[in-house]
């Protein structure tokens, strides 16, 4: 049992309540638990998390332990899909003889526990434990060479100020089965990660614009026009960039999109330009809209801010372009 407290007061109170009510034996401070070490370093106020020993025991256990290093836990040079699981027997025989699964539920165990830089390579070798081929295991290989070079790193907790911090990031189509793109973050607390995540989207992203959160309500330069207008000017437009068959879909997310302007004045340019083509809105249209929604989502947190203080000075801003309706050719004055 690991018992963890702020008040000393208070951990020997519970010892002495086990004490009365179980036969248990106090061990002292704790050195090593689930195949972590704990380190303390008192003077410099840090905690770490390693599982070094645990990792020689599994690079011994499966041969690896001398083999050459590699620098990263996953190359580029790896292209896996389901197509390279074995599809003769003997094939299937001679992957029978290699613990793919052992391995990969050894690496699973130290990436939840402490190592986070391994968590995406993990994810995507354990996609096929059910029938791994000769290049997943090369993969796999691959991983046990780069903790051969990295054993001794740890997680590092420490004193100073809390502050809390996340990274997010997502390719574009990257599994090759799929087609799906792969979505990761990681939450740091104090500059120790404390959550993160590696895994396949829900659906196939059509753009880098679905998959991953926008920097910007509208993609800069990009001009938008309506069915009408491209008929008329004769413009040749996408073959893909065709009439959305849903209006409805549309319309209903156009309409969120405008009364959430009413705490959020940073998207109601873009949102007033999307609302121009509701009645019969394009591919691109719907597209531009998205981008709009991954905005949202990476900025959920702003909003109008009312201070208490009072003050009775008025602040005006205004400004406007030049021209920027390819439509209609007039300029946008916004203040």
């Amino acid at each position: 049992m690991l018992i963890a407290r702020s008040s000393m007061r208070e951990i020997n109170n519970l010892k002495t309540k086990l004490y009365a009510a179980f036969e248990m034996k106090d061990l002292g401070p704790t050195k090593q638990i689930l195949g972590m070490k704990i380190s303390w370093y008192r003077s410099a106020g840090t905690l770490n998390l390693s599982q070094e020993l645990y990792i020689e025991k599994v690079l011994s256990r499966f041969k690896v332990n001398d083999a050459k290093p590699r620098d990263t836990p996953f190359a580029n040079h790896f292209k896996l899909s389901k197509e390279q699981s074995p599809k003769t027997a003997e094939e299937r025989d001679h992957m029978a003889l290699i613990p793919y699964a052992s391995v990969v539920g050894s690496l699973i165990y130290a990436m939840v526990c402490t190592r986070p830089d391994i968590a995406h390579a993990v994810r995507v070798v354990s996609r096929y434990m059910a029938n791994p081929g000769k290049e997943h295991w090369e993969a796999v290989k691959w991983l046990l060479r780069y903790l051969i070079g990295t054993s001794s790193i740890s997680l590092c907790f420490g004193k100073g100020k809390v502050t809390l911090q996340g990274f997010v990031d997502a390719d574009l189509g990257g599994d090759i089965d799929s087609s799906k793109s792969t979505s990761g973050y990681i939450y740091t607390v104090g500059r120790t990660i404390v959550s993160l995540m590696s895994r396949l989207q829900k659906c196939v992203s059509l753009s880098s614009i679905e998959a991953e959160p926008a920097s910007t309500p509208l993609e800069t330069n990009h001009k938008l026009t309506s069915i009408e207008f491209d008929e008329c000017s004769g413009k040749v437009s996408n073959a893909e960039d065709t009439v959305l068959d849903d209006f409805g879909k549309y319309q209903r997310l156009i309409g969120r999109l405008l009364y959430l302007t009413m705490t959020r004045p940073d998207i109601a340019f873009v949102v007033q330009v999307l609302s121009q083509f509701m009645h019969s809105p394009k591919t691109s249209h719907m597209e531009a809209t998205i981008r709009v929604v991954k905005y949202i989502k990476g900025t959920a947190g702003l909003g109008l801010f009312m201070p208490s203080s009072k003050s009775s000075e008025l602040t005006a801003y205004c400004d406007s372009d030049w021209a920027a309706c390819v439509e209609s050719r007039r300029s946008v004055t916004d203040m």
